[in-house]
């Protein structure tokens, strides 16, 4: 990648030494402070990489401090809860707490996969999870295979000036007058709008290059009175006005937030179009597209094909399922059955490491323009 970037640098591992962990140790023990009859457990997400090595490290810190109550593990690594039972039955606790500490990333994919069923189909099935870490899966009940792609946090509202998870006040969905650009917003808990969630920016950004406000690299070409240039001529669209919500700034997006968000889309598009391409299909062997992650209570189809985060292929073939790795992990929860099948899943799917495909960065750069550099591919936009 050298040739790309004019500077490259790796920082650290945020909890790589023992004076992270013990200052982590020390946060952890001021949080929470010791009570009689209350034991708290730290549950981390876990993994099979050697990272998972700073739970083990962070028990040994809070044991060696005198505090027994407070005990570490992990849902997909170690330990894990047949190593905690032992230590909560000697505690002889009376309440206790479980509290989220979320180090390493896992692998729900794999509880994302069991959810969305690809697994028990003969249709070829794409799914996709949007989040900062995009995971996809494609195959049927014959072979699976897998991958993932570091989208940022723009589909979750992170990187957007305006942007937020999707929670009250989030704008979720949003359609744009053609000719005045004027906006119908829907706002999640029906409260004035206070910024936008991931299908509200996917929803905008499609609205104003279909409108003709912004060109295929995310700028702004037409003239209106809620489109607006800084000192420095970067602009912006007003989604809703400060006098309208109440609020003491406008909600806006801007041509960096733009900018973003096609980076992430085009993560998503580019792992898509590899994964496919090293099995020797492309998009049309697709027969059903299943899409999870919280970014919104649905997301629009059409628009996220219009600005190529998904194959032009039939609008029918999506299907939205929103938090899949939450099912899935009720699911193992509640079933011994499911629980085995996860990591039956787990086994049988082969990973493909996409930095270690040639043309994976070709197709990233390819695919960060609206909606994409090859229109070709996006056939149905074309004629919108």
């Amino acid at each position: 990648f050298r040739p790309r970037f004019r500077d490259l640098r790796l920082a650290p591992p945020l909890m790589g030494d023992t004076d992270m962990v013990r200052a982590l140790a020390g946060v952890l023990m001021e949080r929470w402070r010791k009570l009689l009859g209350q034991t708290v457990v730290l549950v981390g997400h876990g993994t099979a990489h050697p990272g998972n090595l700073v739970y083990p490290a962070l028990q040994g810190v809070l044991s060696l401090a005198g505090r027994g109550d407070i005990l570490v593990g992990a849902i997909e690594g170690w330990p894990g809860l047949e190593e905690l039972l032992p230590g909560l039955e000697r505690q002889g606790a009376e309440r206790v707490i479980l509290a989220p500490l979320l180090l390493t990333a896992g692998t729900h994919v794999r509880e994302d996969t069991l959810v969305s069923l690809i697994w028990n189909s003969p249709e070829l099935s794409l799914f996709i999870d949007l989040g900062t870490n995009g995971e996809l899966v494609f195959g049927n009940n014959e072979f699976l295979m897998s991958c993932a792609c570091s989208a940022g946090p723009a589909f979750e509202g992170g990187d957007i000036s305006c942007g937020m998870r999707a929670t009250d006040g989030a704008i979720e969905a949003c359609t744009i007058d053609r000719d005045t650009l004027e906006p119908t917003l829907t706002v999640v808990g029906g409260e004035a709008p206070a910024g936008i969630c991931g299908s509200g920016i996917i929803d905008i950004i499609a609205e104003l290059f279909r409108a003709g406000a912004i060109n295929g690299k995310g700028k702004f070409i037409r003239e209106n009175p809620r489109i607006h240039h800084d000192e420095h001529g970067m602009g912006s669209y007003v989604i809703a006005r400060r006098e309208d919500t109440g609020s003491i700034k406008d909600v806006v997006i801007n041509e960096v937030d733009i900018d973003n968000f096609i980076r992430a889309k085009g993560a998503i598009f580019s792992a898509t179009q590899t994964m496919l391409a090293s099995l020797g299909f492309d998009a049309s062997a697709i027969e059903q597209v299943y899409v999870a992650g919280g970014i919104g209570s649905g997301i629009n189809m059409k628009n996220a094909v219009t600005i190529g985060m998904f194959p032009d292929i039939p609008l029918d073939h999506f299907h939205y399922i929103s938090n899949s790795s939450q099912a899935g992990a009720y699911a193992m929860l509640m079933s011994t059955e499911a629980r085995t099948k996860v990591f039956d899943l787990a086994r049988s799917m082969t990973y493909l490491e996409l930095s270690n495909e040639p043309r994976y960065m070709d197709e990233f750069v390819a695919a960060c323009f609206l909606p994409h550099t090859d229109a070709s591919l996006f056939p149905s936009v074309a004629l919108d």
